[in-house]
């Protein structure tokens, strides 16, 4: 085995390709949890319907509410505002994840040595 391939630990990919397949990997559990996150609040109702003590029988109804971490901080907001914004979230990172992938293809592709017909 060649030092270069010792290097790479035997799997006969460039480290930038290994790097990049690592973060694809990344990428997609990230895209999992969206998926997971975007199919809890689809499955919820906008709205909640509260009744008020001194009214029974009036439902008051409120928007439902959801929280999300940006960073260290936590935003409420409201379902209707959160779904679209995931929604694009996850769209982006799949346009990475395809970017990323086609990369990867490109890198490997000309690594191969070619192949010659006669």
């Amino acid at each position: 085995m060649e030092s270069s391939e010792q290097a790479q630990g035997g799997s006969g990919f460039s480290p930038q390709v290994v790097a990049l397949v690592r973060k694809v990997a990344e990428l997609e559990a990230e895209r999992a949890e969206y998926d997971l996150v975007l199919e809890t609040l689809a499955s919820l109702e906008p709205e909640i319907s509260l009744h008020a003590e001194a009214d029974a029988e009036t439902p008051v109804r409120i928007p439902r509410r959801c929280w999300q971490q940006v960073g260290d901080v936590l935003l409420e907001r409201r379902k209707d505002e959160v779904l679209p914004m995931l929604e694009s979230q996850r769209e982006r990172l799949q346009h990475v994840i395809h970017e990323l992938q086609r990369q990867i293809h490109v890198m490997t592709e000309s690594d191969r040595p070619e192949t010659r017909t006669r």
